[in-house]
């Protein structure tokens, strides 16, 4: 019964995503449309990270491989790697969850705090109100820079990867292509 409603609410995403996205691009909307499309673009891909990528990528997503590995692909669509993003989140969060130095995923200085070892700054206290704006900012750090910078140091913080062999490099730099057509080239 879970499993059915994570499907209906993975149908729902991907046709908002799919109507805001034509309509933004391809219709011949109104500005003010286009302008809801937009953020209703946004929510969406946002909800695609969330509640698509992310339980596909933890294996949760379907009882067959085959189907959570192909949605996992949506966060390369995203612009970041699911190959990495399974190495650091399931293996390196999972396996040392808010470990400072260690856990990747606590990382966000100077601009976030989320583990009490973690060095304060006075800014801290509005973090609440103003990391949801750089959330967003992090496909594009993922897209042009993290992902990256990982593959060349074959390492996610202290931890080594797992072999990066050239078709891994591949996959993650089809992703990224993938992304800069649906995002840049196609509007």
């Amino acid at each position: 019964m879970a499993r059915r409603r994570l499907h209906v609410k993975a149908v729902v995403i991907a046709l908002l995503v799919v109507v805001a996205y034509w309509v933004v691009v391809m219709s011949a909307a109104t500005l003010i449309a286009r302008l809801v499309a937009a953020g209703v673009l946004v929510l969406g891909l946002f909800a695609v990270g969330t509640g698509i990528m992310h339980d596909a990528n933890h294996g949760s997503f379907s009882r067959y491989g085959w189907i959570n590995r192909t949605l996992a692909w949506t966060s390369d669509a995203l612009g970041a790697s699911s190959w990495l993003w399974r190495n650091q989140h399931n293996v390196v969060h999972h396996g040392n969850t808010n470990v400072v130095g260690v856990d990747a995923d606590i990382e966000l200085a100077p601009f976030g705090r989320l583990a009490p070892e973690q060095p304060w700054r006075r800014w801290h206290r509005a973090q609440h109100v103003y990391l949801w704006p750089l959330y967003g900012f992090m496909a594009l750090k993922n897209l042009l820079v993290s992902d990256v910078v990982t593959l060349a140091r074959r390492r996610i913080g202290t931890r080594r990867l797992p072999t990066v062999t050239p078709m891994v490099v591949v996959r993650v730099m089809t992703g990224k292509v993938v992304h800069l057509g649906w995002a840049i080239v196609v509007p």
